[in-house]
């Protein structure tokens, strides 16, 4: 009978797992298809259409660390347009692999319906949907830290110890060679690892150590090529550009940190974070993976504050280790607190999705922004015929049959810099600033230049928005005005002889 009860439960188990698995698969799909095109998005598109004929930083400018391009260059070979919706279909696969390896995580340690709760929590997370909807690179280092927090639990188990600090410490390099904030996360673990090593000896720290060398080759090889534009690119950039470009539109008060932490915490409303980190703070039972768990959420903590200013994909290094930890915490709770909890959970469930609720409410009245991406990608095509195409929201058109002119790789962010900054962006991102783009355009005239993505007046310096520095070069070299067939893009194509 004994065995037929646990038989019975564990079957309770997988089709909950699955049935959970299945509804986030739903949510994911539809989150990607309405939400709005993010310029965001431009950089991590275009390195990957660019990967068809040269590498980050050696002959196009990336802002982050570079597994994601390299990782997803075969979806270079995609058509215009499609592109994009394959790139943000892929980060969904990861975000979906990421509940996946959290419900294989927790199935030992806490009851079914914990796990269940703590998953079904993060999928309605706006930070974590976020990520998991669009072609960032957000969700690939999301999936990495699970897979390698998974790695660290079983360790602390002592299941083989030193293969799985090593896979734990691949997988965490792999990670920040995606996305360097998954370094405080990483971190965390590795003072974990630090704090055992009477205990254990050195052999594991020793183990996690070369694996995370081994994950962070992909970072080591382009420093090696060309050392000044990967700094710029991973570090440089990321320093100065952000307090340039907020001081000179006169909005420098969002990079103070009181206004930073209170932006974090209106963000982190919007879904699970705040319940599952008052759950962890109450919750004082002793355990080695707690222990491990809480030492990762302090990372994420610090990954949130750092950058500068305040955006909600900031959250994301936090969600991985908040979600298990928020598991083991509500596990065999008592009954008043459950329904405390049941409630908390569900309204954090209902805030996480109202910015969902409102793009589908937008989608249902105008349609989607990815279904018109791909018309107007076909059409910058056939305008194309083969030129090539700059712009500053190269996800709207790149793909196979378009060749991005690489001095735009990064979108608008590039572009937007001046002084210093713009000399070090020419110098080692090959990117003209709006204040240069005369003769780098005169140089080396592309066929098409596509704009309309970057129109939000930016005073002083762009009272018209980014683009109309791009637009106003094309009309003043005569080129031909067509307007893409949603409405919002504009193409000016080259006349012959032009």
């Amino acid at each position: 009978m004994l065995r037929q009860a646990v038989i019975a439960s564990r079957g309770r188990s997988l089709s909950l797992q699955s049935t959970l698995i299945l509804a986030g698969a739903a949510l994911i799909a539809a989150s990607i298809l309405i939400r709005p095109n993010n310029h965001d998005e431009g950089q991590y598109v275009a390195a990957i259409a660019l990967m068809r004929s040269g590498w980050p930083y050696l002959d196009f400018a990336y802002l982050q660390t570079p597994l994601q391009p390299l990782l997803l260059s075969p979806l270079a070979a995609i058509p215009a347009g499609w592109l994009l919706v394959a790139a943000r279909a892929v980060n969904g696969l990861f975000a979906l692999l990421t509940t996946w390896l959290l419900f294989r995580q927790l199935r030992s340690r806490v009851q079914w319906r914990s796990a269940a709760v703590a998953i079904g929590a993060l999928l309605c997370t706006e930070p974590f949907l976020f990520a998991a909807s669009l072609a960032r690179n957000d969700a690939l280092p999301l999936m990495l830290l699970a897979g390698a927090q998974a790695a660290m639990l079983a360790a602390t188990d002592g299941h083989r110890r030193v293969l799985n600090h090593a896979v734990a410490g691949l997988l965490f390099g792999l990670a920040i060679s995606t996305k360097i904030n998954a370094a405080l996360p990483a971190a965390g673990a590795g003072v974990y690892v630090l704090l055992q090593l009477r205990r254990t000896g050195v052999t594991p720290l020793l183990a996690m150590t070369a694996g995370m060398a081994a994950g962070l080759l992909p970072c080591v090889v382009f420093a090696v090529l060309d050392p000044a534009a990967f700094r710029f690119g991973v570090f440089g950039y990321s320093l100065d550009a952000p307090r340039q470009w907020w001081t000179s539109i006169g909005q420098q008060q969002v990079l103070e940190p009181s206004v930073r932490i209170a932006r974090l915490f209106v963000l982190s409303l919007s879904g699970m974070i705040p319940v599952g980190l008052v759950a962890t703070a109450i919750d004082r039972r002793a355990g080695e993976d707690r222990r491990l768990l809480d030492l990762m959420i302090v990372g994420g903590l610090i990954g949130c504050y750092l950058p500068e200013p305040a955006f909600r994909q900031y959250l994301a290094p936090l969600l991985v280790p908040l979600a298990a930890r928020f598991a083991l915490a509500i596990d065999d709770l008592p009954k008043v607190r459950t329904r405390i909890t049941a409630a908390a959970v569900g309204l954090a469930a209902l805030l996480g999705l109202l910015p969902t609720a409102r793009y589908a409410l937008r989608a249902a009245r105008h349609g989607a922004d990815l279904v018109r991406t791909v018309e107007d990608a076909r059409a910058v095509s056939a305008l194309a015929a083969g030129r090539p195409v700059a712009t500053l929201s190269p996800e709207r058109v790149a793909g196979r049959d378009v060749d991005l002119d690489p001095r735009f790789a990064s979108g608008p962010f590039l572009f937007r810099t001046f002084g210093e900054l713009g000399d070090d962006a020419l110098r080692f991102g090959h990117s003209p600033d709006w204040q240069r783009i005369d003769a780098s355009l005169s140089r080396h005239a592309p066929g098409v230049i596509v704009v309309g993505g970057e129109v939000r007046p930016a005073a002083p310096f762009h009272p018209h928005g980014l683009d109309a520095h791009l637009q106003a070069w094309a009309v003043s070299h005569r080129y031909r005005r067509v307007l893409l067939p949603d409405g919002q893009l504009t193409a000016f194509v080259r006349r012959n002889g032009a």
